[in-house]
């Protein structure tokens, strides 16, 4: 077998894993629901690899590749035996756009991701955070079995961001080893197989919430996006991240709408992966469970709840930082309690969101799925899709703050700083109400079929 092959192989049992999971947390209680949702299970198994292998890292144990094996197995013996075998209801027939929205979506996303996996399984890391950051990190972990001293504790490795979390980097080792050896293009083929989880996950979550006459464009839109798959390739961490964060915030979604625990405990878990995945994480899902807990109302228990879960997670790796005496090179977060520094930086800002909206909106990169996105707000907000509006809409806001206060406080020269990052800070946050904006259309459009719109 070739390394591509081992690799693709140990993928698949995390799918296993992750399928079996999807029982077990009792997410899919039957084998209809099992049938709708099988494909967020890929990104759960991700999700739950690359949490474990990372706070394996950080006490120095290797992730022995025979408990992937043995895990999965005992996942999904154990989700044989707790499914309901009883038969359910038929589900009533698509009408005749759906049909032939899902009979063109499948075979165009297949082909897209045929395609997509083909184009860069054999793609050496070229760009320098990819090699020098996190596939150096991934080496590291593949070669020595975790965080040693030789190299992630080293200030020799101060230029590959020492600070940054070991999610990603975890994950990828996993499958170098799976590959019997390290090649760079094993990186890039692994993230853009998280590519591939991210979109087979928004399709499980909503394939039976949202009409595939709504739901599919969507998903099309996403996968075709330039920028998406291209960010993939080079093996950064923002678009992993944006992926996990976004089926994190698809997932938050569909809790406010059918308060359901299953819903929440994927999102807890999804976006958990995302805060580990890079610093910026972080930001991201802080600002989306603050927009949660102003949508969710009289369940905003649930949502602290949650919040410390997540937060639980995070402690192996904020004890391993604070240890190593780690810090961001970037920016000093103290900095924002000092009137002297932001005073004379606040003009930073005007310019920093500018770049910004110029890439976010540039069509060869997010294609329209800024526009659409703002749009399918407005039209939750008009039709009394309300909750799910002010989730998407504060997560929005409060992330573009935090992205541009990150801008204002850093010490590095904004025309430095600005093009090494302008086009991916925003992937978490236009992904993430792009992920959502079916979700608007579709309850917006049920509130407008019933004659429930806006006062």
């Amino acid at each position: 077998m070739t390394s591509a092959q081992r690799l693709l192989g140990e993928n698949l049992i995390v799918f296993a894993l992750g399928v079996g999971l999807l029982v077990n947390l009792g997410v899919a209680p039957t084998f209809a629901r099992l049938r709708q949702l099988w494909p967020v299970g890929y990104l759960i198994g991700l999700s739950v690899v690359g949490i474990v292998g990372a706070m394996l890292a950080v006490i120095s144990i290797p992730f022995p590749p025979l408990a992937l094996i043995v895990g999965s197995i005992a996942s999904i013996a154990l989700a044989s035996r707790r499914i309901a075998h009883r038969p359910t209801a038929a589900r009533e027939r698509m009408q005749r756009i759906d049909r032939v929205a899902a009979s063109v979506g499948v075979p165009v996303l297949t082909v897209a991701i045929a395609w997509a996996t083909a184009q860069y399984s054999s793609k050496p890391l070229g760009a320098w955070d990819g090699w020098a950051i996190w596939g150096l990190k991934a080496r590291a972990i593949a070669a020595l079995g975790a965080s040693s001293h030789a190299v992630l504790g080293s200030s020799a490795y101060d230029f590959s961001h020492l600070e940054y979390p070991l999610f990603l980097p975890a994950l990828e080792a996993l499958g170098i080893r799976a590959a019997g050896g390290y090649q760079s293009q094993l990186v890039v083929l692994q993230c853009v197989l998280v590519g591939v989880a991210g979109l087979l996950a928004i399709f499980g979550l909503l394939r039976d919430r949202v009409r595939p006459a709504v739901l599919w464009p969507f998903l099309l839109m996403i996968a075709s996006a330039p920028t998406v798959f291209g960010q993939l390739a080079s093996g950064y961490a923002d678009m992993p991240m944006a992926l996990f964060l976004a089926r994190g915030f698809v997932a938050g979604g569909c809790w406010l709408l059918e308060s359901q625990g299953p819903w929440l405990i994927l999102a807890t878990l999804f976006f958990a992966a995302a805060a580990l995945c890079k610093d910026e994480g972080d930001l991201f899902v802080a600002a989306a469970y603050l927009g949660l807990a102003l949508a969710a109302r009289r369940r905003r228990i649930a949502v602290l709840l949650s919040a410390a879960t997540t937060a639980i997670l995070l402690v192996p790796w904020r004890i391993f930082i604070a240890v190593h005496g780690f810090s961001p090179s970037d920016f000093q977060l103290a900095k924002s309690f000092d009137p002297s520094w932001v005073g004379n930086r606040l003009d930073r800002a005007p310019t920093a969101a500018s770049d910004l909206i110029v890439h976010a909106v540039d069509v060869h990169q997010y294609a329209l799925l800024l526009p659409v996105g703002v749009a399918a707000l407005a039209v939750g907000f008009a039709f009394r899709a309300r909750p799910l509006a002010v989730y998407g809409t504060a997560f929005a806001l409060f992330s573009t703050f935090g992205l541009l206060w990150i801008y204002v406080i850093s010490w590095i020269p904004l025309g430095i700083y600005l093009p090494q990052t302008d086009g991916r800070t925003t992937a978490g946050v236009i992904l993430s109400v792009a992920a959502l904006a079916p979700l608007l259309v579709s309850e917006a459009w049920s509130n407008l079929a019933g004659g429930r719109v806006a006062d």
